[in-house]
């Protein structure tokens, strides 16, 4: 009897065993048992949990044949499935079709928009239930709040917040956990922490999400004042708490506190979560505590892609990029797949080492094992060609690249500017700014070095005065540099001392090695005199201060010369020595200078 075979799919999708109601269907099928209305739905919900779309258009076809188009279960089942699989045009086919629409097949339509982030057309469906005889309910409303968070509006999430208010599901944990979610989303925090204050009944969940919140803003010790209150109250921190707290340790800049945190997860049982040792790895790498990182990456047997990739960057992070490739070879060894992030710091690394023949290597792998090309991976590669001087191989990997985001501008802008190209940077900023890309801090450090070398004065100030005027850019230590070494190289001595004076203290300092560097190459002993107080300043190295004894030793002023060589010592300043590296047959060879 069908009864029976019904009663057997049903217990199927109760134990969650999607996989085998396919195969019972298939078996109906072929006993010839013709499934009915109650069999579809259930048959196409195991279709939407196993995310697999062309067996659910098959199964859609079917219930046409066998008579169900229009039956309301089988449309609501078909909506949801389509809506999880992604396939919102089909999905809205079938709901636009629906003679009658239950809650479901409405509350289906929203999540479906929300999750692949069309919230104005999720806002849309959202109005016309309102508009129409059906209201809102739980899932209606979670499934909304989480689509609010995207949309940048505040007035709209505090309108959906008013309408759960309304229909008196204001104080349900679910939809409460939801819309502090949307709050924290759109930079509301006190507004989330307000819905986390009437709640009657508070989850891990629940204070998870607003720690989170605090986190996200950088306010570290609301977010662990909170964390003390939930342990107060006798609520158990879980796993995702705690990588909710980490960063914050980072945020004080207390390892103490990350330690604390350490022994807090393994007493609360978490020790073994990959996601929060992995969060605890990256958090000592932060710390520069490479050892702790890796006792904590070699005890774990089971290593998931997440926690190599976590050393690998903290690696590169901390300037020990050849570790980080070699910690990325044992990675391939293990048969564990890098994923994008892995294979960016990877790229990292070897650009890092200035080893072109590695990141090739790395490249080649990407096509060979059919790795996506994301912008992510297209901008580490680049990054990596122009920091080994391929600029030509940069060029045509970013002409190839369909989807350009700021990123991808800036690596191929600011890799033309180090490597001498500065018409070429001009160019591609004129590019950018034309496809409607508004730059960065980054990418103006990048253009106005382009036009240091390329000797583009009036470029260089029109792109300074742009930072600011047009872009609402703050000009930062580095902004100044360029400028200075910009203005210098072209003998605007004047005009590089007046920005000097306009600058903060601590910035005429550092701007003091090239600007005293313009003076000796200009012989102007005036200005370099002019700008000797400033060495009073200087905490340490002796670079300015070597540079100013030997302007006043070219100008003939001996007693100036030994009297600022004599700063030196008795500053107690020591030159750093410089080291060089060379690449032969893909082994690195380093040379330092050292004082005999």
């Amino acid at each position: 009897m069908l009864s029976r075979w019904n009663a057997l799919v049903q217990r199927y999708i109760k134990d969650g065993f999607y996989g085998e109601t396919l195969n019972l269907y298939c078996t109906m099928l072929k006993s010839g048992r013709p499934p009915d209305n109650f069999t579809f739905p259930l048959v196409i919900k195991s279709c939407a949990q196993l995310g697999i779309l062309n067996d659910g258009k098959k199964i859609h076809a079917h219930s046409i044949i066998m008579g169900l188009e229009s039956d309301v279960f089988v449309q609501t089942a078909l909506v949801d499935m389509y809506g999880k699989t992604g396939d919102l045009s089909f999905a809205r086919k079938v709901f636009d079709k629906m003679p009658k629409r239950s809650i479901v097949s409405w509350n289906a339509m929203i999540d479906g928009y929300c999750k692949v982030g069309e919230f104005s057309v999720a806002l849309g469906i959202f109005n016309s239930l309102l508009m129409g005889d059906l209201r809102p309910n739980l899932s209606s409303l979670v499934s909304i709040t989480a689509g609010s968070g995207q949309c940048g509006f505040p007035e709209i999430g505090r309108s959906i917040h008013c309408h759960g208010m309304k229909l008196g599901h204001d104080l349900d944990s679910v939809l409460c956990n939801s819309i502090m979610k949307m709050y924290i989303a759109l930079g509301l925090v006190d507004s989330a922490r307000l819905v986390f204050n009437l709640m009657l009944e508070r989850s891990v969940v629940s204070w998870t999400t607003l720690i989170g919140g605090y986190t996200k803003i950088g306010n570290f010790h609301q977010a662990f004042l909170l964390f003390s209150q939930m342990l107060l109250e006798g609520t158990r921190p879980d796993s995702v708490t705690f990588i909710n707290l980490l960063p914050g340790c980072v945020g004080f800049g207390s390892v103490l506190v990350g330690s604390s945190l350490h022994a807090s997860i393994i007493k609360s049982g978490c020790e073994h979560d990959d996601l929060a040792m992995t969060a605890l790895v990256s958090m000592y790498m932060k710390f520069h505590d490479a050892n702790s990182s890796r006792k904590l990456f070699e005890v774990r047997s089971d290593k998931s892609v997440f926690l190599w990739t976590s050393l690998i960057t903290g690696y590169v992070q901390n300037g020990d990029p050849s570790e980080a490739l070699v910690l990325f070879q044992k990675m391939l060894n293990s048969h564990t797949k890098p994923n994008e992030i892995t294979i960016s710091s990877a790229l990292s690394a070897a650009a890092e080492l200035g080893s072109l023949a590695m990141g090739k290597w790395i490249e080649e792998y990407i096509y060979t094992n059919k790795i996506k090309m994301s912008i992510r991976v297209a901008t580490a590669l680049i990054n990596m060609y122009c920091k080994c001087g391929s600029i030509e191989d940069a060029r045509g990997l970013f002409d190839r690249s369909p989807n350009r985001d700021l990123a991808l501008w800036s690596s191929m802008i600011i890799g033309y500017a180090i490597n001498g190209k500065g018409k070429e940077a001009i160019g591609l900023f004129s590019d950018m700014l034309k496809d409607g890309t508004r730059p960065d801090d980054m990418v103006v450090t990048g253009i106005l070095t382009a036009c240091c070398h390329s000797g583009s004065v009036t470029d260089g100030l029109h792109y300074f005065l742009s930072m600011k005027n047009d872009f609402n850019i703050e000009p930062k230590l580095v902004h100044y540099s360029c400028m200075i070494d910009l203005l210098s190289r072209a003998g605007y001595l004047d005009e590089a001392w007046k920005i000097i004076q306009e600058v903060p203290i601590d910035y005429q300092v550092a701007l003091m090695a090239p600007f005293l560097s313009a003076c000796k190459t200009h012989a102007n002993v005036g200005l370099a005199e002019a700008a000797r107080p400033l060495l009073e300043h200087q905490p340490s190295g002796c670079g300015s201060h070597v540079l100013l004894s030997n302007i006043y030793a070219a100008a003939g002023k001996w007693d100036m010369a030994e009297s600022t060589r004599g700063l030196v010592q008795q500053k107690g300043l020591v030159k750093e020595a410089g080291c060089s590296k060379l690449e032969v047959d893909t082994v690195d060879h380093f040379f330092e200078r050292r004082v005999i």
